[in-house]
């Protein structure tokens, strides 16, 4: 039997001969306390051993009547001989009962109710985390449905008793449901071969694979995932409005491999103590439907054909069990409102523009098509095309215009950029056309979910819609472009900022004396000034070789009162770039009574705070 178990103590008193042995023995006599004994030629090694010991008791007594190996999960450990109780326990007490050079004896203990309490604490995560997976699953944002309940499923595997989930007023035990749950999204999520492009500009991935990726028939909001180019994995793949591209060396005969990212181990160890215990022992959950073939035997740049792949018949039973067991479930759509869109003989003209910046992408002669842009127009697509390599995706493009916030907007024309260092990104570029059907801004579009909230909301009307939907594109294309001029114009000089960023150092570190642990917080967050914002901003600008943001959901409120066309706005943000990443909950204030919008506060936090607080916190003068 093997046990892992983290703990915080306090500091160990020193040995006063008799009266710690004495001591010690009533300690171990009385039934209202756990405890381990240890003995090493070290104090550490003695404490070491105390923790064993202590956890292995433990692990015994609540093990009584339920192992932590399941055995009806097949995807658990495989190793039958196997049996571990993770434990994170709060108000241990150490005691040196011997401190002789060499024979060194540490008795550690811990209330009996103390473990109850850290016990029920977990079993509420289990339900906590849960939750948030289906709520994150209803909004197809898969990645983060399938990490929050993977790691609700780690711990629930990990508690002794059955945890029970209300899942639509019905009760299910969580292990069984979580591990129904997360193979059924697995096998319901429908990724399938879209195109093939070659790049002849790129010697070293030629090959350019797009792919569709839908969730119970609807675009896949976001999701996490690596795979194989010619025997090297890949990893930090990221799908967008339903689409993937993969860069290939050379193409597959028979299939793509790729995995779909689920345990999220260096955030769930940030994120709990229970989940870095586990995930340090090496025996989190796996699933191995996880990994994904998708077919493409005769696909060529020339010809393609979409194959599903067949399931076994022992496939097809599992996934009707699952399916009955735990089935998936989307949130029904709310209707946006409706906007303006252009089919005249005007429509014509954009999108022939369009087609034609296309056109002059594919063969970079960029300048063939300025004559279509305002000076700062092109400027600013030209600054797109150099940040990396640019190609259009996919071999057919769905043309929209519509009117609004002041432009005729063209929608859309999918790329590729492959930046320095070989990382490649999906985005779509918008056009925003002036009334002389000139192109006066280009920028990413948002991702459809996040587009879809903002003409979901109540309370104002369309142009303040498109002013909040086009500063946000500008704000995410800035950071792609490292555009810093562009952001020192957009907050104001007095603006309030609160940076935050994960803290590499995270989690728990013993002391130098050996008494205990102290704990570094997962997240850093610093107060800045608009100049000390901008420098450091450019450092990072500087540092990296590509920064990528992605926004989803949001959520926008408007000032009350005299205060009006002064917005809030809380967007997730998924931040990436080649030597960091998080996810986390931007919250900006945006003045738009000028004809410039101007940011007087911007938040981060790893977890969103609802607007109407952050609203009462900071005040407008």
């Amino acid at each position: 039997m093997s046990s892992v178990c983290a703990f915080t103590s306090a500091a160990a008193p020193r040995n006063d001969s008799n009266g710690a042995v004495q001591r010690a023995e009533r300690i171990k006599s009385n039934k209202a306390y756990y405890n381990g004994t240890g003995y090493g030629i070290t104090l550490d090694e003695a404490k070491r051993t105390a923790v064993e010991d202590l956890c292995g008791k433990i692990s015994r007594s609540v093990n009584i009547a339920s192992s932590s190996l399941d055995t009806q999960d097949s995807e658990s450990f495989t190793s039958q001989s196997y049996i571990s109780t993770f434990v994170t326990l709060t108000n241990t007490e150490t005691l040196v009962v011997s401190d002789e050079e060499g024979k060194f004896e540490v008795l550690i203990y811990v209330e009996k109710a103390q473990v109850e309490s850290d016990m029920a604490q977990r079993a509420e995560s289990v339900k906590t985390l849960a939750r948030l997976g289906r709520d994150m699953e209803k909004r197809l944002e898969i990645a983060s449905a399938l990490k929050y309940f993977n790691w609700a499923y780690c711990l629930a595997r990990a508690y002794h008793q059955p945890v029970m989930l209300d899942i639509d007023g019905m009760n299910h035990e969580a292990k069984a449901w979580l591990n129904s749950h997360i193979n059924n999204i697995f096998t319901t999520l429908k990724i399938d071969l879209e195109g093939v492009e070659t790049r002849p500009d790129n010697e070293l991935d030629p090959y350019l694979v797009n792919l569709s990726v839908t969730f119970m028939g609807q675009p896949v909001s976001d999701l996490d995932f690596s795979y194989m180019n010619n025997g090297v994995t890949v990893r930090d793949q990221h799908a967008k409005n339903g689409h993937a591209s993969l860069a290939l060396e050379q193409l597959p005969k028979e299939s793509i491999e790729l995995t779909v990212e689920y345990k999220y181990a260096h955030e769930g160890a940030q994120y709990s103590g229970e989940l870095a215990t586990i995930y340090a022992s090496r025996h989190p959950a796996t699933f191995r439907k996880a990994n994904l073939s998708i077919p493409c035997k005769g696909a060529t740049p020339e010809k393609f054909q979409l194959k599903e792949a067949r399931l076994t018949k022992e496939e097809k039973a599992e996934k009707a069990r699952n399916e009955l067991l735990a089935p998936t479930a989307v949130a029904p759509e709310r209707k946006r409102i409706d906007t303006r869109p252009v089919e005249d003989s005007q429509g014509h003209i954009i999108v022939d523009a369009m087609q034609k910046v296309s056109a002059a992408i594919d063969s970079r002669r960029y300048s063939s098509v300025s004559e279509l842009f305002t000076p700062e127009g092109f400027a600013r697509f030209s600054k797109m095309m150099n940040s990396g390599k640019v190609r259009t995706a996919g071999s057919s493009h769905e043309w929209k215009v519509e009117m609004g916030g002041g432009y005729i907007l063209g929608k859309s024309i999918p790329v590729t950029i492959k930046y320095n260092g070989g990382h490649t990104v999906r985005e779509e570029i918008v056009f925003r056309f002036n009334s002389q059907n000139k192109i006066e801004s280009v920028a990413y579009a948002l991702t459809k979910k996040a587009e879809d909230d903002i003409f979901r909301q109540n309370g104002w009307d369309l142009a303040a819609r498109y002013a909040i939907l086009h500063f946000m594109e500008d704000y995410q294309t800035a950071y792609a472009l490292k555009d810093s001029l562009y952001i020192k114009k957009i907050y104001s000089d007095d603006a309030v900022i609160i940076h935050g960023k994960k803290n590499p150092a995270a989690g728990k570190r013993r002391n130098a004396d050996g008494s205990g642990f102290f704990v570094t917080a997962p997240y850093t967050y610093s107060l800045q000034t608009k100049n000390q914002f901008l420098e450091n901003l450019r450092k990072d600008f500087d540092k990296k070789k590509y920064i990528k943001l992605t926004f989803e959901e949001n959520e926008i409120l408007e000032q009350a009162g005299i205060y009006q066309n002064i917005f809030w706005i809380e967007i997730k943000q998924y931040y990436q770039s080649d030597v960091y990443k998080d996810v986390g909950f931007l919250a900006l204030m945006i003045d738009m009574r000028e004809e410039d919008p101007l940011i007087k506060v911007r938040t981060w936090a790893p977890d969103k705070v609802p607007l109407p607080e952050l609203m009462k916190r900071f005040t407008i003068e």
